[in-house]
């Protein structure tokens, strides 16, 4: 059973001052920059020893920004894919301001790479049964952003699904480990930093989703973080920074512990 049970690496190529989230100093800003290029260099360099491949869902604001980056991941033979503009909420979005996103991602994108990227994940993993119809114009084959966490409930999974399906687009939900019917997220992140790393792979072990796969996923700032401690409140100081001195080790060990493909190569061997 094991060696039929496909992993998936993913990366969201995301960091806080691209997000409008906090007040960016200009001055710094090469700076902040240069942390997110060496975190993402050392993710490449772990995938490139243990000859895994990855997905990496990338902002459109960081393509236009960091077309060398971009190019540099792409031509060590992983997938690029979009993770929307500039970290935008979808709840805040209406149907045509998504659209307007995507548009302008896919295109920062293509321009980098000289190839339409296929792959979507939105920003914070929210979802909505309408972005389907948007995906699918821009020719978007796959998406990846459903991680429920307990919230929303099954018929909101289900309209997720038959909205994906509708648009034949493919749903890889990133599957929680179920505790007595609480769903516990378990997938990467802020998770895998907060986890003990025996811990985490009994869990993300058993969390295999309908498409017989585990997806990992981790942000390049979760080996680091340049965000400034007194921009954030103690909850969302915890959320970033906790644990992150513990990632490299843990990833290094993740790497051994399991093979890895991105969502392209699954597809295409599908």
């Amino acid at each position: 059973m094991e060696s039929e049970i496909r992993n998936i690496f993913s990366v969201d190529l995301e960091d806080w001052f691209f997000t409008g989230d906090y007040p960016v100093d200009s001055a710094k800003l090469k700076y902040y920059e240069q942390n997110l290029i060496i975190n993402t260099r050392i993710i490449l360099k772990l995938l490139n020893e243990s000859k895994n491949t990855a997905t990496f869902f990338v902002l459109g604001k960081i393509a236009e920004s960091l077309p060398d980056l971009i190019n540099e991941i792409h031509c060590s033979g992983h997938e690029i894919a979009t993770h929307g503009y500039s970290h935008k909420k979808i709840y805040t979005m209406t149907e045509e301001e998504f659209n307007e996103d995507l548009d302008k991602t896919i295109s920062a994108i293509t321009k980098v790479t000289k190839i339409k990227p296929f792959g979507y994940r939105s920003p914070y993993f929210q979802i909505q049964p309408w972005i389907f119809k948007v995906l699918n114009k821009f020719g978007v084959k796959y998406d990846s952003s459903m991680n429920i966490r307990g919230m929303g409930g099954e018929s909101y999974r289900q309209d997720i699904y038959l909205s994906a399906n509708t648009q034949n687009i493919i749903e890889f939900e990133l599957e929680n480990y179920n505790l007595f019917g609480v769903s516990i997220p378990i997938n990467g992140g802020g998770y895998f930093r907060a986890y003990p790393y025996a811990i985490f792979k009994k869990l993300f072990t058993k969390c295999i989703n309908k498409y017989n796969m585990r997806i990992f996923y981790i942000h390049p700032w979760d080996l680091g973080n340049s965000l400034d401690k007194k921009f954030d409140n103690n909850i969302n100081r915890f959320k970033n920074f906790y644990n992150s001195s513990s990632s490299l080790n843990k990833l290094e060990k993740l790497m051994e512990d399991y093979n890895f493909d991105s969502f392209r190569k699954f597809l295409e061997e599908k």
